[in-house]
């Protein structure tokens, strides 16, 4: 089975016949917010700020490392060509690796997954919409042709089980946004699912 951040990443193993049950399913999302420490003295930055600020330092994912990385450089170049000339632009591996260096006065904001904010009480949301609009990030699964004969029927039952209430209620729970729901909505505010009126 292929769970991955990026739905993209299992468009081609389908368009290439490599997965058993279909075209990927989306089994959760969540979206790019720029983030800050919870101690800053700034009320907030957004993220055309920070970039034209020449002291701002601003932590990054690493596009050789992780899809975090590879989508901020995507979404950035499209959007801000020429950020890479900013003088403090930090590298992380991961989001925790960002968040930390937000933590420890390493850099002033840094861009994240919403997600990653759910139990974090040292950083708050800066800029809701650095980009200029909401960057949705997918997180897409598959069972893949090259599994194994004797556990395909245990992954296609996991597959179905992802997109179930019960799992869809824990992911909102935990900061994902979900779409798997018909009768509900993620509300940001709440943190929960609420009723659609």
């Amino acid at each position: 089975m292929l769970l991955s951040a990026g739905v993209e990443e299992i468009e081609s193993p389908y368009k290439n016949g490599l997965t058993l049950n279909g075209p990927p399913q989306v089994f959760a999302q969540t979206s790019l917010v720029l983030v800050m420490s919870a101690d800053s003295k700034e009320t907030s930055l957004s993220l055309p700020e920070a970039l034209s600020s020449h002291t701002t330092r601003i932590a990054l994912g690493n596009p050789e490392t992780s899809y975090l990385g590879e989508i901020t450089t995507r979404e950035l170049s499209k959007h801000y060509p020429m950020y890479k000339r900013h003088s403090h632009l930090l590298y992380a591996s991961h989001s925790e690796d960002i968040l930390h260096i937000i933590q420890t006065g390493k850099a002033d904001v840094g861009l994240v997954y919403r997600a990653n904010l759910i139990n974090t009480g040292y950083v708050r949301i800066s800029d809701e919409t650095p980009i200029g609009s909401e960057v949705p990030i997918q997180f897409g699964e598959a069972v893949v042709s090259n599994c194994r004969a004797s556990v395909r029927a245990f992954a296609k039952q996991f597959s179905s089980f992802l997109m179930t209430p019960r799992i869809q209620f824990l992911l909102v729970k935990y900061g994902f946004i979900t779409s798997a729901l018909p009768d509900r909505r993620y509300s940001r505010q709440a943190r929960s699912p609420v009723p659609v009126p």
